[in-house]
C-alpha cells in the first residue's frame, strides 16, 4: 500500500487522489439465467486481474461493486495509474474473450480531493467526495477522463487520447 493512503488506515486523511470507476458491459444480460456460483466464480477471476493490475503500479481497489470497481491512485502515481486502467480494460478484454464472454469495459477517470479513511466497523479503506461522485457519473464510453484527469498525464501519454466536446472528456486514440 502506498505511504500516502497508509496514513488513512490511522485516521480519515483530505488529499489529491487519481479515482477511476469501472463498470462490466452488459453484465446483467450476461448473467441472466447463469447459476450464481458460476458469476461467483467469474467475479472472483475478474477481481484477481484488477487487483494485480492495479497494486501492480501503486493503485488500491477501494471495493468492489457487483461488476463495478472503484480505484485510487495517490497524486504522485496518476500518469501511470491511467496508463494502468487502460492496462486493465485492454486485459480484462481479452480475458472477457478467452472465456467467450461478451463484454467490454468501461473505465471512468476524474482527479481532485477525496477523503480516505475506515468507514463502519469493516477494517478497509474507503473514498468520498466530490471527485467520487464526478467519476461515477461519467458517461460510459469505453474510456472516459475528465479534464482534471487530463492534465495528470505525461505530454508521451497525452499523446493517446483525443478530446471530446461537450462535455470536455477525453479518451484513447
Amino acid at each position: 500500500m502506498h505511504p500516502s493512503f497508509a496514513a488513512a488506515l490511522d485516521h480519515p486523511i483530505d488529499a489529491p487522489d487519481l479515482v477511476g470507476e469501472t463498470d462490466q458491459v452488459q453484465w446483467f444480460r450476461n448473467t441472466r439465467g447463469r447459476p450464481s456460483a458460476d458469476l461467483f466464480a467469474e467475479l472472483d477471476e475478474f477481481y484477481r486481474l484488477t487487483e494485480r493490475v492495479i497494486e501492480a503500479a501503486g493503485g488500491l481497489v477501494i471495493k468492489f461493486i457487483g461488476d463495478g470497481v472503484l480505484i485510487a491512485f495517490p497524486k504522485e502515481l496518476a500518469d501511470p495509474g491511467i496508463i494502468a486502467l487502460l492496462r486493465l480494460k485492454q486485459d480484462a478484454e481479452a480475458w472477457f474473450r478467452t472465456r467467450g464472454i461478451d463484454s467490454g469495459l468501461h473505465v471512468n477517470v476524474h482527479f481532485g480531493e477525496v477523503t480516505m479513511g475506515k468507514m463502519g466497523s469493516v477494517d478497509r479503506l474507503d473514498i468520498i467526495g466530490e471527485t467520487v461522485n464526478i467519476c461515477a457519473s461519467l458517461p460510459h464510453q469505453g474510456v472516459t477522463l475528465t479534464p482534471q484527469a487530463f492534465r495528470c498525464l505525461s505530454s508521451e501519454h497525452r499523446k493517446l487520447f483525443h478530446r471530446f466536446i461537450p462535455p470536455v472528456t477525453y479518451h484513447p486514440e
